[in-house]
């Protein structure tokens, strides 16, 4: 009985000293995979070099919590992202085109120098275009 007594006592500590998801998810540290995430195949360095960046960007909450990111890429483009929608402006300065694309749809609106496109194979080639330049200025 006096064993029984002992085991009750050292499980509720245990278990009391556990984590709870809130106090875990305010760590700043707290960076849960994607789902599908493979811990078992992915290489510990670049693990490792993903949390850092995560961190740089103030941490897994905030970066969860950022809706719009804005940016110019080499001078060339500005981009604006919308997180939440996968809507992106890009505004091309060299050739004077703006691109208004959801990269999750592909629906959207190109201008080339004050003229929108409206002719439809155009228009879906353009928005591809769209869709490559954000995924190469974004990284």
């Amino acid at each position: 009985m006096k064993y029984l007594y002992q085991l009750i006592f050292l499980s509720v500590v245990l278990w009391s000293c556990q984590p709870s998801k809130e106090s875990a998810s305010e760590d700043p540290t707290y960076n849960p995979p994607a789902d599908g995430f493979n811990f078992a195949e992915s290489d510990p360095a670049a693990m490792e070099l993903a949390d850092s960046i995560m961190m740089a960007m103030g941490g897994r909450k905030n970066w969860d919590a950022t809706r719009y990111i804005s940016w110019n890429f080499f001078g060339r483009r500005n981009l604006v992202w919308d997180k939440q929608e996968g809507r992106v402006r890009i505004e091309s300065l060299p050739d004077s085109t703006i691109y208004l694309v959801n990269v999750n749809t592909l629906q959207g609106k190109v201008q080339v120098k004050g003229q929108e496109l409206t002719e439809p194979d155009s228009l879906a080639k353009m928005l591809n275009r769209a869709k490559s330049i954000w995924i190469n200025d974004s990284y």
